[in-house]
């Protein structure tokens, strides 16, 4: 009866021994649960912050890109505007930059913040939102000058359409007055329209052709002395084009109609004054688009300034970008470990359940013996009580 007991006792003890490791598999199965979701949360922010942050790199660069664009007055393929295309790009920056500073409700992602010493934004974060706040409002600047890049580059173009007719039909005049024998100062006159005409024509491109350069960084403004001043080499051909149009036109007013003052006498020749007419009614439109140039080109030169600015703090913007993109690289290290970590709890979990098997066959194993061991000493016992029953019988 002892062994009896002794085999019960031993078999409720293993009971609680199973209970232990059963608990302890449960927890490393619960915990492991537990990990593998805050890993998947952790993945997927991480996702989206690096999805962002590359997004931001590619932005800052294409925005550089289409500032120059726009500034020059380009059209992209397909004739798509390059400030439409700015605007775009500017609207998904500003998007994606608040999503990291103020967090993104529409996908359940929070603000990138650390905890060291209370919630504070990452410095790679703070520089980008601190060269954002310089950034946007120049790209503002040149968002506001399309009218007036606009203006200029149309006003080139008509100066560019209507010089060379008006060149031939100057150099008529002139050949008229040179068969006419006219006086040398009228046939200089008229030579000096033919050269105030290139000279317009030239100053009107160069005037492209330096704020180009200046958005590019290709060439240093030239400044000049001017009285107690400095004047660019585009503030230059600005004063130059309009004192060329002023002469132009006082010269071929007093070609039309004569000035005593001028030295010009008026051209009564029938092919000639034909000519100066046709001249006349061109420049009006040179006329208007020198008015135009004059009239932008301060916008259009505080446009190429920010341009300019742009493209040194694009630069900036690219490389604060790569900073934060290798940050949240090392950030992904954390939820790499907690995912090991969470595999690891499940190795604890199969290997309790592994020992939790071999301990049931074991024990089973264990007590099948015992109860055999127990059946044989009770049959002996049985038979050595017959025995001893059947010699006091025949006793």
């Amino acid at each position: 009866m002892s062994r009896i007991k002794r085999a019960d006792s031993l078999k409720r003890l293993s009971g609680r021994k199973y209970i232990g490791v059963i608990g302890l598999m449960v927890l490393a199965i619960v915990a492991m649960g537990a990990l593998f979701t805050v890993v998947s949360i952790l993945t997927s922010q991480e996702k989206q912050y690096l999805t962002k942050a590359a997004e931001l790199r590619l932005l800052s660069q294409t925005m550089t890109k289409y500032v120059l664009e726009a500034s020059q007055g380009k059209k992209l393929a397909g004739k798509t505007s390059p400030f439409a295309l700015l605007k775009e790009e500017q609207a998904k920056f500003a998007k994606n930059l608040r999503a990291f500073v103020e967090g993104d409700p529409s996908t359940n992602l929070p603000a990138l913040t650390t905890n060291e010493e209370g919630p504070t934004q990452l410095s790679a974060l703070k520089e980008i939102e601190g060269l954002w706040k310089v950034f946007e409002p120049n790209l503002q600047v040149v968002l506001d000058g399309e009218s007036a890049i606009d203006a200029v580059n149309r006003s080139v173009a008509n100066v560019n359409q209507a010089v060379p007719e008006m060149t031939a039909e100057s150099f008529e005049v002139l050949s008229v007055l040179v068969d006419n024998n006219a006086r040398p100062t009228q046939i200089q006159k008229a030579s000096i329209q033919l050269m105030l005409l290139e000279r317009i024509n030239a100053n009107a491109n160069k005037i492209l052709a330096l704020q180009a350069s200046s958005d590019t960084g290709g060439s240093k403004e030239v400044k000049k002395s001017k009285g107690d001043g400095q004047e660019t080499d585009a503030e230059s051909a600005i004063g130059r084009i309009r004192r060329d149009t002023a002469i132009f036109n006082d010269t071929l007013r007093g070609m039309l109609q004569g000035d005593k003052d001028l030295g010009i006498q008026k051209i009564v020749d029938r092919e000639a004054v034909v000519n100066l007419n046709k001249v006349r009614t061109n420049f009006e439109v040179i006329g208007k688009a020198v008015n135009e140039l004059v009239k932008h080109y301060t916008k259009v030169s505080n446009v190429h300034s920010a341009a300019s600015k742009l493209t040194v703090q694009g630069d900036k913007l690219f490389e604060k970008t790569r900073d934060l993109i290798e940050f949240l690289q090392e950030k992904t290290l954390f939820s790499k470990t907690l995912n090991y970590v969470a595999f690891a709890a499940g190795g604890v979990a199969l290997l309790l359940l592994i020992f939790l098997g071999y301990r049931l066959v074991t024990d089973t194993s264990r007590r099948s013996l015992s109860y055999e061991q127990q059946n044989r000493e009770q049959q002996e016992a049985i038979l050595r009580l017959l025995d001893e029953i059947q010699g006091l019988s025949e006793g």
